[in-house]
């Protein structure tokens, strides 16, 4: 979330320590993002 918030594709205010985001962009941004796809990761053999 901090990278959308840096690269301004996620707009954010801070307040002291904490990072607050309106509700409507959050859905918004998460209705574009899609569905998300786990990855798979092969294991090595240690020989």
């Amino acid at each position: 979330m901090y990278r959308c918030f840096y690269a301004g594709t996620l707009k954010a205010v801070r307040l002291r320590r904490k990072t607050y985001v309106h509700r409507e962009d959050l859905d918004k941004f998460l209705e574009e993002a899609g569905a998300y796809k786990k990855k798979s990761y092969k294991r090595k053999d240690n020989l």
